[in-house]
């Protein structure tokens, strides 16, 4: 037998005991306290144990203020070594070794790293009960700012770093990193460990507690798993609720719903957009500003085209209300599982489109096996949209009030479907923007060219289709009944959902033409046989460093993502298929690109709008003639509606898919572990959030926000439009032509370091001599005179003032002999020394992208100064 003493119960009972209390303890202790009050009606009874049990017994028997003071205290009880107020907040988080049988099962799903955490759906008696209606509470951040204000009077053992930035840096970490729960519980007691005391909440829970007032205003919404209809809202009044479907007669309790995944999750509307426009105040203020100008025919962005400023003015909208564009589409989570993530985003259409890009919010999450059906997740989402109300905000010193309008959903054609309740592209009438109907080949729908024009989709005549196709019965022009959009206010059921680039052009007409041209053996335009010759060509190719991909082996096509398409389409196939495709396809698909060129430019203007109408008519006519019905496919057809779209949304760069797209991958990457997959993007996101919220209200050191800086990988951090980078080129040596050419130019040679890589106004540029980027080639510039030049040197110069002067060597260029694109030329480079020039930073208007195929060399110009992908 062993001798070791028996282990000794219930320690935290004996006078002076310092060890906590289990946490299983507390809970039943709680909960059998909730079960007195609610049976006996004693709102001030108190047992004997109340005092060493809670730790926030001080507090009283109140439910609701019990629950919000272990919120907001949480960083006080840390530091005091109080015993975890943790166990009712968290109520699925307990480990194995800490519960009794009782609570195994409800920690059965809190398995794979403890990341499928339930633990703030549902709480006992001591939840508040405050209304969830009611949000301007949690638009204020002043508990949040109390809190940091009481941490910044403390620092780190020795340190002159204060515990808030402690705590802002390595949530930091936190966040970027990705870390699992059991990673970050560890990183705490290590930082602990190495302080020599608790300077952060030691345990992933009270860690967790900083931002659980925000998980609160998370709304979970029930359905039933048999028939799909909506069963209500989650309530945190009770442990358990039973809902009846009142379609099918089934009964539900939250449990069951739960566990197989049958609801979904509405994000705080109200509170995401307020916090978007409190961190970008300023630019969208300009914005605003910006939008009231009206420029005829001319169309920079979504906020220039005739549908935004249709709706503003419909609606009487003042010049401070917002607009957002929506997206929907899902995502595979696992390779092994059928179930994907459905999120709508949305992002404010005001903002500066490279900050527009980065900001997109999650608005509403949807898990499942099956896409979700739009008049239960869209329906839902659209009422909470609808009930975000005022947004007040201030912008230097002046109150700000603004109502947010939804003028633009951009989804694929499938999601488009299924938004506006009506046939799919491979049914009759598919097309939401014309009368079209198809033709059935060879038993799939083709969309042929007819002898006149179809007629066009107007708001009106749609919301007459839904109202008819819902009293007969039966579909109306392909319109099955009516949408969840139509309870947007001025939201446009045609033009307000324009063609995707991605999806139709990029993804779709590209890729369908690529693959006739390498699978069609026998055809005309078949070039499968001369594969490795053009791959030889195209991994040669190398472009500016702006770029996000490298060329890849057109052999390699099925794996191409949408960025890559698009570099193919407008630089790569045209060069590298001239001695491989007939020259009449060859011709048709430049006309495409020229077309595409055009509507993707950052200012469209008419003119521009009427040739590339013109171009994709032809293109489109010819498709049926050159490769037979069966290319006439939906997305060819979707080409005859993008010069409408540039018209009414702007160019097509502004209502892309990839800024969402990117937003789907970085949720992917939330997720940890196999169970409560929505639970975990929910919490990260608002981790997220608090992160942004944090950062705005504990203020670094210089050299602790480079660190901050370092830990979000960001590498580079420009203050200005112009900035060298890398050490001074000390041994270089300017030629007698250059020495020659400053002398003219300034009447002396000046004092001047010379430098190999510069970034100006987002353009990254290096000179021919560096050598370092091998697979890159960023020296090839256009002045404002449309001059092509390459920069053979990079000179920071001394006058009455430092300024920046570029050594050019001008470019020779022709037609490039493709029959309607302008935007490419053949270019031939002067020998060393000869045609040099001298530029400012002022001169040069875009970076372009140079190709080498042999001895011949092109030149192009880059549509867009913003990287859409």
């Amino acid at each position: 037998m062993s001798t070791q003493p028996r282990k000794r119960y219930r320690r935290y009972l004996e006078p002076g005991a310092s060890c906590r209390v289990p946490k299983q303890t507390l809970h039943n202790q709680r909960s059998k306290k909730s079960h007195v009050l609610v049976d006996k009606g004693d709102s001030g009874g108190t047992d004997g144990r109340r005092d060493v049990l809670s730790p926030n017994a001080a507090l009283g028997p109140g439910l609701a203020a019990e629950s919000k003071a272990s919120t907001s205290s949480s960083y006080d009880d840390t530091e005091g070594n109080q015993e975890e107020p943790d166990s009712v907040d968290y109520l699925y988080c307990e480990n194995a070794s800490e519960s009794d049988s009782s609570s195994a099962t409800k920690c059965a799903s809190s398995s794979n790293d403890e990341e499928s955490d339930n633990s703030w759906i549902e709480t006992d008696s001591t939840a508040s009960s405050d209304d969830e209606d009611s949000d301007s509470s949690h638009l204020s951040d002043g508990d949040m700012q109390r809190f940091f204000e009481k941490c910044s009077s403390e620092t780190l053992p020795n340190q002159a770093i204060t515990k808030a930035q402690a705590l802002l840096l390595i949530l930091t970490y936190v966040v970027h990193a990705g870390l699992s729960w059991s990673q970050v519980e560890g990183l705490l007691k290590l930082i602990n460990t190495l302080c020599g005391c608790d300077v952060v909440p030691d345990t992933k829970y009270r860690f967790r507690k900083l931002w659980h007032d925000r998980m609160e205003s998370l709304r979970m919404h029930y359905f039933c798993p048999t028939c799909f209809s909506y069963l209500g809202l989650r309530t945190r009044k009770k442990i358990s609720e039973t809902f009846t479907c009142l379609t099918c007669q089934s009964l539900y309790n939250t449990q069951q719903l739960i566990s197989t995944g049958s609801f979904f999750l509405v994000f705080h509307l109200k509170r995401l957009l307020y916090e978007c426009i409190a961190r970008h105040a300023g630019r969208i203020y300009d914005g605003l500003k910006k939008a009231q100008s009206t420029v005829y025919g001319v169309y920079s962005d979504i906020t220039s085209g005739r549908m935004y400023k249709s709706i503003r003015r419909r609606l009487n909208m003042k010049w401070s209300d917002i607009t957002v564009t929506l997206n929907s589409d899902g995502s595979p989570v696992f390779e092994s599982s059928k179930s994907s993530v459905w999120p709508i985003q949305l992002f404010v259409n005001e903002l500066p489109f490279n900050i527009r890009f980065q900001e997109v919010l999650v608005g509403a999450l949807w898990f499942g096996k099956r896409h979700p059906p739009a008049h239960l997740f869209l329906k839902t989402f659209v009422e909470a949209f609808n009930g975000i109300g005022r947004i007040r905000w201030h912008h230097a010193g002046t109150r700000i009030s603004s109502r947010v309008y939804a003028v633009c959903c951009c989804v694929d054609s499938p999601a488009r479907a299924g938004i506006l309740n009506m046939k799919q592209f491979n049914g009759y009438f598919g097309c939401s923007w014309c009368l079209i109907k198809g033709t059935v080949v060879d038993g799939v729908l083709r969309y042929l060219p007819g002898t006149s024009p179809a007629g066009t989709r107007t708001h009106r005549n749609v919301v007459e289709d839904m109202y008819n196709a819902f009293q007969r019965g039966e579909p109306v022009h392909g319109i099955k009944g009516p949408s969840p959009l139509l309870q947007l206010n001025g939201f446009n059921l045609v033009w307000c959902m324009p063609p995707d680039v991605m999806h139709c052009v990029l993804e779709g007409v590209t890729r369908q033409l690529t693959e006739s041209w390498l699978s069609a053996t026998g055809a005309e335009y078949y070039i499968g046989r001369h594969i490795r010759h053009i791959d030889g060509l195209i991994v040669k190719m190398k472009p500016p460093i702006t770029f996000c991909r490298f060329p890849r082996p057109l052999s390699d096509h099925a794996h191409w993502k949408a960025t890559e398409w698009l570099y193919w389409l407008l630089f790569y196939s045209l060069p590298s298929l001239k001695e491989f495709l007939h020259t009449v396809y060859l011709n048709h698909f430049s006309i495409l690109c020229q077309a595409i060129y055009l509507l993707m430019q950052p200012v469209v203007t008419d003119t521009d709008l009427e040739e590339a109408s013109s171009l994709l008519t032809s293109f489109v006519s010819k498709v049926h003639t050159l490769y037979g019905p069966s290319g006439a496919t939906f997305n060819v057809h979707q080409l005859l509606h993008l010069t409408k779209s540039v018209e009414m949304l702007g160019p097509l760069w502004g209502t892309s898919t990839f800024p969402f797209e990117n937003g789907n991958g970085q949720l992917l990457r939330l997720v940890k572990a196999a169970q409560g997959v929505p639970l975990q993007i929910a919490e990260r996101c608002t981790m997220k959030s608090w992160l942004r919220t944090a950062s705005k209200l504990v203020e670094l050191s210089p050299m602790l926000e480079s660190r901050k800086n370092r830990i979000m990988n960001m590498q580079l951090v420009v203050h200005s439009k112009v900035q060298v980078l890398g050490a001074p080129l000390l041994s270089y040596q300017l030629e007698g032509s250059v020495e020659q050419l400053f002398v003219e130019r300034y009447g002396t040679l000046p004092c001047m370091t010379h430098y190999a890589r510069l970034v100006l106004n987002d353009m990254r540029i290096h000179t021919t001599s560096y050598t370092r980027a091998t697979k890159t080639y960023s020296s090839c510039v256009r002045m404002n005179n449309g001059k092509y030049c390459l920069v053979i040197d990079i000179c920071s110069i001394l006058l009455d003032t430092r300024k920046i002067v570029l050594v050019c060597q001008d470019l020779v260029t022709v037609e490039c002999g493709f029959r309607f694109v302008r935007y490419m030329h053949r270019c031939h480079i002067p020998p060393p020394g000869r045609s040099l020039s001298l530029h400012t930073q002022e001169d040069v208007s875009a970076q372009c992208v140079f190709l080498e195929l042999g001895d011949t060399f092109y030149v192009c110009d880059v549509p867009s100064t913003y990287r859409i992908d």
